[in-house]
């Protein structure tokens, strides 16, 4: 399933409590995954920066930190990519 509302530039849709937010990276891989139910896309979204991903509702660390290793995006110089959730 997709969005019909576009998200703003961190991933959240329009009617989202976290709409607008600014999310926060994890300090130890420089990147932030923002986990949220009002994700409805199928597929990661990569967001500003490239290597930021708002992942699809329902997803959670685990999952993502496998799609990231299996697609290069660990930050330069993360220890071991681990995610951190974020609103």
């Amino acid at each position: 399933m997709s969005s019909t509302h576009p998200p703003d530039s961190r991933g959240h849709t329009p009617g989202c409590e976290h709409f607008g937010e600014q999310p926060l990276a994890n300090e130890d891989s420089g990147y932030a995954d923002l986990f949220c139910d009002c994700h409805k896309w199928d597929e990661p979204r990569r967001l500003a920066g490239g290597t930021n991903v708002a992942w699809p509702a329902g997803w959670d660390a685990s999952q993502a930190l496998a799609w990231r290793a299996k697609n290069g995006l660990n930050a330069p110089g993360s220890k071991d990519g681990t995610a951190v959730e974020v609103g």
